[in-house]
């Protein structure tokens, strides 16, 4: 949950419309009716993009705005603080790794950063391709990587390869022709295969008005969703692109940068259906952790470290909130127990009472095992030889064996093999045999292997057969 207190202050209709499905795990029939679909595959989430886009782009009072993000934490907190989008620029992403934007990263780091985000969030995800990495078939290959990989629109750009931030020096152009075979590109994907949002940037405006309408004009008869011109400069120039090219129109915002940075709501009202925010995120972040090693080291002769967040919520920042229920134990599940004869069956109910899981009885089996999954609450640590495994080990060096392990923070050897000797009616030397072999048993694997074991089984005199 958001601890923002600010709400997004642009509304979409858009946002309103659910898609309807199960969610107690029973089949169900539906009907979708997804808008504004373009590709031969259709997708919900481009299909949701694509929708506010066109609805920002028809009303005036509306725009898409947006902060970049750069991984899974940064993207879900877009989310909670209420942005009806995320969108992983090429800026902040390679700020992740710790480089600038020229070129360092490509297709295959961008697509982890996607699946990434995709995990964490519910909104629909833009995603910057850059130049597509190599010639149109490469282009083709990464809107095809990066709608398979969850995003739900992909920009392309016509800047020469290594490509850097539209708003530092060095950059250049392709030429027409090789820009328009990217755009055609990547509209092939999306036609061809599974539906994308495709915004075409062109950086040509280094070399005139003509020359950056010239390809906007082209980029939107081969058939993108919506254009950005990148470095205008002033409010005339936004008025003038949005109006000539009648498109949905992208802007964004570079905190002292070369564009004259506009307020959303002016963007709207020039005709802009979204505007990016590549450098807000990245700042806070430097800014932020600059911060923090300052007043880290400044306490270490003085006191202890500041407190920026408390204990709780740093863990409900990073997810632990949505973990912990994940892990509640339930009746069915992590462990079973099989056994046929009447003593094991009440030896290990005791068993059962002790670790609180249920019996489940199986024919012509003399055996109990434990299946678990490593959850918080239900949890046997190490490595787990089969049961045929611990039953030649056992079988072999110690036969009254029935418990050995580690379990839930606990010794359970004594109290294991101590109900046992109870229910069984045998000697309470019997129950601290077992327990003493247990312990041995365990320090012969955890020495020999290098690990700890948790290994569940009970094994007796009550007519198992010596394992092959």
């Amino acid at each position: 949950m958001s601890s923002s207190s600010v709400p997004y202050p642009f509304q979409f209709d858009s946002l309103k419309e659910n898609t309807p499905g199960s969610r107690d795990g029973q089949t169900t029939d539906c009907t979708l009716t997804l808008k504004n679909v373009r590709g031969a595959i259709p997708s919900i989430q481009a299909s949701r993009l694509r929708s506010l886009m066109l609805e920002a782009h028809n009303d005036p009072t509306k725009i898409l705005a947006h902060a970049c993000t750069y991984d899974g934490l940064s993207s879900r907190l877009v989310e909670e603080a209420g942005f009806p989008m995320v969108f992983l620029a090429g800026y902040a992403v390679a700020s992740s790794y710790g480089l600038p934007d020229t070129g360092y990263i490509a297709m295959a780091e961008m697509c982890d950063k996607i699946r990434d985000v995709r995990r964490q969030v519910s909104l629909p995800i833009m995603a910057d391709g850059d130049t597509g990495y190599g010639s149109p078939m490469n282009v083709k290959r990464t809107v095809e990587s990066f709608a398979a990989a969850g995003a739900a629109g992909v920009m392309i750009e016509d800047q020469q390869w290594p490509k850097r931030c539209g708003h530092t020096k060095g950059k250049s152009v392709v030429s027409r022709g090789e820009a328009f075979a990217r755009i055609q590109a990547a509209c092939d994907a999306r036609n061809e295969g599974q539906d994308i949002f495709i915004l075409a940037r062109t950086d040509a405006l280094m070399h005139g008005w003509e020359e950056a309408m010239a390809r906007a004009h082209e980029f939107k008869r081969i058939g993108v969703d919506a254009i950005f011109v990148e470095a205008l400069p002033d409010r005339d120039a936004m008025t003038r692109c949005a109006e000539e090219l009648d498109i949905p129109v992208f802007a964004n915002i570079i905190e002292g940068g070369k564009t004259e940075n506009l307020s959303a709501q002016d963007l709207a009202g020039l005709g802009f259906c979204a505007v990016a925010y590549p450098w807000s995120l990245v700042a806070a972040h430097l800014k932020a952790v600059r911060s923090a090693l300052d007043g880290l080291k400044q306490s270490m002769t003085t006191g202890p470290p500041p407190m920026i967040l408390t204990y709780d919520e740093v863990c409900e920042g990073v997810g632990f909130n949505k973990y912990w229920p994940t892990t509640a134990p339930t009746s069915t599940r992590n462990t079973s127990i099989a056994m046929a004869d009447p003593i094991w069956t009440r030896a290990g109910h005791a068993i059962a009472k002790v670790l609180g899981i249920e019996i489940a009885t199986a024919d012509e089996t003399v055996y109990a095992y434990f299946e678990h999954e490593p959850t918080a609450a239900d949890w046997i640590r190490g490595y787990t030889p089969s049961v045929a495994q611990v039953r030649r080990y056992v079988w072999n060096l110690f036969p009254f064996l029935h418990w050995i392990g580690f379990y839930n923070g606990q010794w359970l050897v004594g109290d294991l093999g101590m109900a046992y000797a109870e229910l069984a009616k045998l000697p309470p030397e019997y129950g601290l045999y077992s327990s003493f072999m247990g312990v041995l048993i365990y320090w012969f694997f955890a020495t020999s292997k290098d690990i700890t074991i948790g290994v569940g089984s009970l094994l007796g005199p009550g007519g198992m057969a010596n394992p092959a």
